[in-house]
């Protein structure tokens, strides 16, 4: 028994000659351990995602910042840059550490540089003056092969309907709808066009029963051609007066063009 005891003590002693050293070793590398680095953040003048305020730095990407340096409790300097490719610069030659602000992640960019996820997105805008459209941009606009085809749609149903009217009433109505074909024709195609226009002047009425079933027909499609045709010209002069000469990055060829220097519409 008095065997085993002295085992076990010298066990406990060598294993605290062992272990005292690790301890003393591991006190000494927390001690020794220095602490996290300053990081140099650099920033630009990018409102509304940085910009100064009373002397401070405020906007959204600063205050994102913020609340990530707190949560990893890294200590930050922010680092004011002039132009943006001078901080992009910076980047690249390890001036500075990372750079927080508003920047396009564009191709050329991504070969240098690594880039968080974005939190939000945006791309190119084109701003042009506005300008008030004369007569002949109005006339312009509503004069165009749309409306050509919508006019000679029209002027073929009024065309059918006045040939309709001169076959059921040129032999029983000849005083109104009778004479030589062209005669007959020409009157039936102004019936048509005055019926159509709603002017009716009475001068042409057809007298027959398939022929008035026709007019009344006629009256009604009337009624909703000259609608939509009275409204596609409304909103034809509507849309002009918004519109601009350039309306796409297509347009832009051979024009005075400006951009925002060190922005990725200026590459």
């Amino acid at each position: 028994m008095q065997y085993f005891l002295k085992i076990g003590l010298l066990s406990v002693f060598l294993s605290c000659l062992y272990i005292t050293p690790l301890l003393a070793e591991t006190q000494a590398t927390e001690v020794s351990r220095p602490g996290p680095a300053t990081l140099k953040v650099g920033i630009n003048n990018m409102p509304p995602f940085v910009y100064r305020k009373n002397e401070n730095w405020e906007g959204l990407s600063i205050d994102l910042w913020r609340a990530i340096a707190e949560r990893m409790q890294t200590p930050y300097e922010l680092v004011p840059f002039q132009d943006l490719n001078q901080l992009l610069q910076a980047v690249e030659t390890h001036k500075i550490d990372l750079v927080v602000g508003a920047i396009s992640v564009t191709p050329e960019r991504e070969v240098l540089l690594d880039f968080s996820h974005p939190f939000m997105q945006g791309g190119p805008g084109i701003a042009t003056r506005r300008s008030e459209a004369s007569i002949f941009s109005r006339l312009y606009a509503i004069i165009n092969l749309n409306l050509l085809k919508a006019i000679g749609a029209l002027a073929g149903i009024l065309f059918l309907f006045g040939f309709l009217i001169w076959i059921f009433e040129r032999k029983q109505n000849p005083e109104d709808y009778g004479g030589s074909p062209m005669q007959g024709l020409g009157k039936s195609f102004w019936w048509s066009a005055v019926t159509m226009t709603t002017v009716g002047y009475g001068d042409k009425v057809p007298k027959t029963l398939v022929g008035r079933s026709l007019a009344i027909i006629w009256m009604f499609s009337s009624v909703i051609l000259i609608s939509s045709f009275t409204a596609a010209i409304t909103s034809s002069l509507t849309l002009e007066q918004f519109k601009s000469k350039v309306s796409g990055f297509g347009d832009l060829p051979g024009l005075q063009v400006d951009s925002v220097t060190g922005s990725s519409s200026s590459f």
